[in-house]
């Protein structure tokens, strides 16, 4: 594979040596590590933003949400981190999407109701939340934990779910 060398500000050089498995970046920095904790506890906070679109009804709500009715949800996943890899990343965005994309796509343009556990729980903004945390948990790679599911049912109204 060819190499290309980049110079950038402050004289740093890096080697581009390609992408690495599933498009990931692989870069060689000549004596350049990731940084080194100061001895302090140290915790990386990551999320990741993303929608679908998904029609539901509230079982037993007195009001309009009883009727058959659709939002944009909009969800947001948030990841934490002790440490960072060998190039100095906690997970790549890239692999994250892909695990929430997993779980939300089986959501986007459905209806909620017919949807386990939906089929026997009612689909709040909270057990959506809920259900979107212990989903996408437990496909998170070991080196990552998530903390929080945020699910917005309007630009107004959003819930967090953490344990």
């Amino acid at each position: 594979m060819p190499i290309k060398t980049l110079t950038i500000p402050a004289n740093l050089t890096i080697i581009h040596v390609g992408l690495g498995p599933a498009g990931q970046r692989n870069f060689a920095l000549p004596g350049l590590k990731p940084a080194k904790s100061s001895g302090k506890n140290q915790l990386y906070t990551v999320s990741i933003d993303t929608h679908f679109s998904a029609s539901h009804r509230l079982i037993g709500y007195s009001g309009p949400c009883e009727s058959l009715h659709g939002h944009t949800w909009k969800v947001r996943v948030t990841i934490q981190a002790e440490q960072l890899d060998e190039i100095g990343i906690t997970v790549d965005f890239k692999t994250l999407n892909v695990i929430i994309q997993s779980v939300v796509q089986k959501l986007d343009h459905h209806h909620i109701n017919d949807i386990p556990p939906f089929d026997t729980i009612n689909p709040t903004a909270e057990n959506l939340a809920g259900y979107l945390y212990r989903s996408i948990r437990g496909k998170m790679p070991d080196s990552v934990s998530v903390s929080e599911v945020t699910v917005w049912e309007s630009d107004r109204y959003a819930v967090s779910y953490s344990e």
